[in-house]
């Protein structure tokens, strides 16, 4: 297993953000960002099994959970976790997320300090507490 993450984030401040947080707080682990669907196919397939992939629901064109039933219909990529981000808790969303094989669905934090302490407690869990 190569030591990468990949996220797909349409937003290039909450990318910036992640980026920013994973190396403030001393994660060794590169993330190679995709802006839609086809983007983070192309990294899948031009680079190793990542360790997690992260989805933000609202990516466009495709929502996140249409990126997540497509990434889990292939064979090689359906062990990967796959964390849903969003912005709203709506339970059918949470429901069908599970149902479609996310690993964890987690809403995003509201300010820039709670994102770091949310990444933090999130690589903390799947990076080091977690047998992948």
């Amino acid at each position: 297993m190569s030591n990468y993450i990949l996220m797909l984030e349409d937003d290039s401040d909450d990318r910036e953000l992640t980026r920013s947080s994973v190396k403030e707080l001393g994660y060794d682990i590169e993330i190679k960002f995709a802006k839609n669907g086809k983007e983070a196919f192309d990294i899948l397939e031009l680079n190793a099994r990542p360790q997690l992939i992260f989805i933000d629901y609202n990516a466009a064109p495709e929502d996140g959970l249409q990126v997540l039933k497509e990434i889990k219909l292939v064979e090689e990529f359906k062990k990967i976790p796959v964390i849903i981000l969003t912005d709203n808790a709506d339970k059918k969303l949470i429901r069908s997320g599970y149902e479609f094989g996310a690993s964890s669905i987690v809403k995003k934090p509201l300010s820039d300090e709670a994102t770091r302490q949310k990444i933090d407690t999130f690589f903390n869990y799947w990076l080091k507490a977690a047998e992948l």
